[in-house]
């Protein structure tokens, strides 16, 4: 006898290639723009694409940092059959975070480091490297600064 969850569980996303995943970003980078403008300050893409280490069947992350306060919130959905999700932070709170070093840094607070950025034209990733690198410099010490350093500068080569 047929059973609806057969089918969900037979379902797989549509593959996408890198260069793809690339041209939603840019339309939805384009969307933002049109209807945030000023108050859009960076909008980079994270995750997997970011990092160039994507699939076919990854999706696509997105950061979208404003001026202002803007409650922290995400939104998903699907743009030409990818799915896509996109996070949206005001720039005090992404500065807060670039300043703290907790236990979760090591598996999330790589993001700020691998991130592709979109759009900046204030080079808000610039000053959250920054401000993530003295964090990082005063809570591990000088011994780990220098890691910190080489292992920083490498990661925002590859963005």
């Amino acid at each position: 006898m047929w059973d609806a969850r057969d089918d969900f569980l037979d379902w797989k996303p549509k593959p996408f290639s890198t260069a793809d995943r690339l041209t939603v970003a840019s339309e939805v980078l384009a969307r933002l723009q049109a209807r945030y403008e000023d108050r859009l300050a960076a909008v980079a893409l994270e995750g997997s694409t970011a990092k160039g280490m994507d699939r076919p069947e990854s999706d696509l992350e997105l950061r979208a940092i404003f001026h202002g306060d803007v409650p922290h919130r995400w939104y998903a959905f699907f743009h030409h059959g990818l799915f896509v999700g996109i996070s949206y932070t005001s720039l005090a709170a992404e500065e807060a975070k670039a300043r703290e070093v907790t236990y979760t840094w090591p598996v999330t607070g790589d993001a700020v480091w691998t991130a592709r950025v979109l759009y900046d034209p204030v080079d808000v990733y610039g000053s959250l490297r920054a401000l993530t690198a003295q964090a990082l410099f005063l809570t591990r010490g000088p011994g780990a600064g220098i890691v910190t350093y080489s292992y920083l500068r490498q990661a925002s080569e590859h963005s």
